[in-house]
């Protein structure tokens, strides 16, 4: 009962399958030669452009999984020089107290070695 239902809508929309089936009986064109040339001259530049395409769709890959390794190697870079300048901060910071200790450390000498010397000249 349902083939009658498709016979109905397959006569009564012109599909394109039913276009084609309808076109396939008329007869073939007299250039039909040169029209299958030119389709497989136009077929092969679409191959050749779809295959220059693929090449450069694959060298845009490589570029981009260099470019994301080349960015986590930087990355990291970054990481370690920051770490770096905080230790060298860090470094800093005591030597620059170790150096104060040390200034403070020589003055006293310092005023040391002249209240004795002060003393034996003053005494003599």
């Amino acid at each position: 009962m349902a083939y009658p239902l498709l016979r109905r809508v397959w006569l009564s929309r012109p599909s394109h399958v039913r276009l084609l089936a309808e076109r396939s009986r008329e007869p073939l064109p007299s250039d039909l030669p040169s029209e299958l040339i030119r389709w497989f001259q136009n077929m092969q530049r679409t191959l050749d452009r779809l295959a220059q395409i693929t090449e450069q769709q694959n060298k845009l890959r490589a570029m981009v999984a260099r470019l994301v390794r080349e960015n986590g190697e930087l990355r990291e870079e970054m990481d370690n020089l920051r770490n770096m300048v905080i230790r060298l901060t860090g470094q800093r910071a005591e030597t620059a107290q170790a150096l104060h200790g040390l200034t403070a450390y020589v003055t006293a000498v310092r005023d040391e070695v002249m209240r004795r010397s002060g003393e034996g000249t003053s005494s003599e």
